[in-house]
């Protein structure tokens, strides 16, 4: 993860991750910085302004999937979508 941020260079970044909770985690811990503005104590640690997160569950039962939950953990639906339409319109 610490690669991949070193080659983000600060763009807006879509994060798709499956049920494991430290994915979320490490995400969250990796892509953010110190505050310079918060001169009190050592500085607070704010996330990237541009990293979209979603996560997908899937359910199983008996080796089927059952049920599929996606949630968005850091941004908005609309916000994740534009992301998504400018990632597919350079690359598709």
């Amino acid at each position: 993860m610490e690669r991949v941020k070193r080659s983000a260079l600060c763009r807006p970044m879509l994060f798709g991750v499956d049920g494991l909770a430290s994915d979320v985690g490490m995400i969250r811990e990796v892509f953010r910085e110190p505050d310079r503005a918060d001169s009190a104590g050592g500085p607070h640690l704010v996330s990237w302004p541009h990293i979209y997160l979603v996560q997908v569950v899937k359910q199983y039962l008996a080796g089927q999937v059952v049920s599929v939950n996606r949630r968005i953990v850091q941004s908005s639906a609309a916000q994740v979508e534009a992301v998504r339409h400018l990632y597919q319109s350079h690359h598709g």
